[in-house]
């Protein structure tokens, strides 16, 4: 874990002494720092408040060598919340050693690694845990220390991972939202006796055949997802009607199974269309399937639809299914669903965009999440972001409905060094 003077330290060069470090050792320094504001609609399950504000502080220093086949970066990510004491984060998300060179290549220390075509959930992206404190979809990610071996030939792309430590995934305290209140006060449980240092392997096979893009994957390890323990007895399932918000009075805390994963990735181009894939097999405690199935499309020149001058925008519109063979019973939101989604991007000089999405369960009609994302550069270094989610459920069956009182808006600005 790094200490908050480590990002204090590194935005004082990034904010006088950039060139000066540059000009010395040779690397970049950038970075930004984000003042954000959460206001929810309602007080949380747990009478937690409605008013969540965070400042977050993520430097960068880059190096890359003159040949350019070796770079290192380091990448800190601090976040101290006025709500919440388990969303005050140190978190080291990259601190990584790089080199690549004609078919080989290796990176070395604590780094990022994402797999997936999906835009709404990736359920392949398995090497790096989830930072369950920043956001709820799982999109954000904690670092993970790893080897990673990468071997390109004529016959497509080998990576080899080996990785000697796991990262706990990140739950919000007592007073903080969203899901899982007070699960960062527990102590987790692990199935390996060896608990977070049993090492996990993953390799991933990766070729474009023309238009088709398509990766196999095999990871073996501790899950990333955990189960949990209420009062000491394991869950590998949810009981629909069941609830498992923590309280004080039931003691409840993550289990992390072993788990072998094995993943396909798929995406092929039909002139403006994507047609994709992403599907599991995962043999662990309770065995099951996930796959996710999508389409995209892109429309350019808007006017020719619309009648309207838009020069240059550009609109991307998706439509994704998502199921997973456990049904009600798995921990996860999204087991069978369909995500329609559309991302409008301005192409202008403040690079504004707009995002809206939809999740709606097709079993539960009255079970949808509803986001939305603005954002668009004020001048050149500052850039201003609004989203908002909206937590659509009914039936206490349902797995949404320990969110049903978390619909919030959030607004940040963010200085870019």
């Amino acid at each position: 874990m790094l200490k908050p003077s480590h990002s204090v330290v590194l935005f004082i060069c990034l904010l006088f002494n950039q060139q000066a470090y540059a000009f010395l050792f040779g690397a970049e320094l950038r970075g930004n720092i984000t003042l954000e504001h959460r206001q929810f609609f309602h007080e949380g399950s747990l009478n937690q408040g409605t008013a969540q504000s965070s400042l977050i502080l993520n430097p960068e220093l880059y190096f890359k060598s003159d040949d350019g086949n070796t770079s290192f970066t380091y990448e800190p990510r601090n976040r101290f919340d006025r709500l919440d004491d388990g969303r005050n984060q140190m978190d080291l998300r990259q601190g990584l050693f790089q080199y690549h060179k004609n078919n080989f290549g290796t990176r070395v220390g604590v780094g990022q690694t994402f797999w997936g075509v999906m835009e709404s959930v990736n359920i392949v992206d398995v090497i790096n845990q989830t930072d369950a404190v920043d956001t709820f979809d799982g999109s954000e990610k904690l670092g993970q220390p790893m080897l990673n071996i990468i071997i390109d030939s004529e016959y497509g792309t080998l990576d080899s991972y080996y990785l000697p430590y796991f990262r706990e995934r990140s739950f919000a305290g007592y007073q903080g939202r969203l899901a899982f209140p007070g699960l960062a006060n527990q102590g987790a449980n692990f199935e390996s006796g060896l608990d977070e240092y049993k090492g996990d392997f993953a390799f991933r096979f990766s070729q474009i055949y023309g238009a088709w893009d398509l990766a196999l994957s095999v990871f073996h390890g501790t899950s990333r997802e955990p189960y949990y323990t209420i009062n000491g007895k394991l869950m590998t399932s949810r009981q629909p009607g069941e609830s498992i918000i923590p309280s004080k009075a039931i003691n409840i805390a993550p289990f992390y199974a072993q788990m072998t994963q094995y993943g396909v990735e798929s995406q092929y181009a039909i002139g403006d269309w994507l047609l994709k894939l992403e599907a599991v097999y995962r043999k662990c405690k309770a065995d099951h399937t996930a796959v996710t199935l999508g389409t995209e499309y892109q429309l350019y020149g808007l006017e020719e639809y619309i009648g309207l001058e838009l020069d240059g925008h550009e609109l991307t519109v998706y439509g994704e299914y998502l199921y997973d063979s456990r049904g009600d019973r798995a921990f996860t939101l999204f087991q069978n669903d369909i995500f329609l989604g559309l991302n409008w991007n301005l192409h202008d000089f403040r690079n504004t965009e707009f995002q809206i999405g939809l999740f709606q369960d097709t079993t539960d009609i009255e079970s949808r999440i509803w986001q939305l994302e603005v954002s668009s550069r004020i001048i050149t270094d500052w850039k201003w972001s609004l989203s908002g989610h909206i937590f659509d459920s009914q039936s206490p069956d349902d797995a949404l409905y320990r969110l049903r009182e978390d619909d919030f808006v959030q607004f940040g600005i963010s200085y870019f060094l």
